[in-house]
């Protein structure tokens, strides 16, 4: 979709006149859906935008096994749809028990989840720098045998 309508904006493609007489107009057509700032209509109910960012996951899931992420994110964000592919971050809250709390605002994978690696890096930064900042850290030189 987004070689089509980049080939459109182009010049290299062409609407011809059909035997009906009837052409496209691809000006409106480009203007309406062919535009990276161009929104897509308004779900219309909380389901139908569920739906939606459901479908656009499963879009995703299937691009990244097929190798296609960023053709694929690409052309969902110019036909509209960018507002439902997975955000890019989160802020999440994690208790560590005898650390206290940590609210940070973390990389999401493709598909919007926070994976077990990045959580266990955020909670072993926080822990770190909260040993530091008591400045605990002690080591004891024991000679070589």
């Amino acid at each position: 979709v987004s070689r089509f309508l980049t080939t459109i904006e182009n010049g290299t493609l062409t609407a011809q006149p059909t035997d009906h007489g009837q052409t496209v107009d691809i000006e409106a057509v480009t203007t309406t859906w062919g535009k990276y700032d161009t929104r897509y209509p308004e779900a219309g109910s909380p389901e139908v935008s569920a739906f939606r960012h459901s479908i656009i996951r499963t879009f995703i899931e299937h691009a990244i096994s097929a190798g296609h992420c960023k053709e694929v994110e690409s052309t969902l964000r110019r036909i509209g749809l960018g507002a439902y592919l997975p955000p890019e971050t989160k802020q999440i809250t994690v208790t560590v028990p005898g650390f206290g709390t940590i609210t940070e605002t973390i990389q999401l994978t493709r598909t919007g989840d926070v994976t077990p690696e990045l959580l266990r890096d955020t909670v072993s930064r926080h822990i770190a720098a909260k040993l530091c900042e008591a400045d605990s850290i002690t080591y004891v030189d024991t000679p070589a045998s």
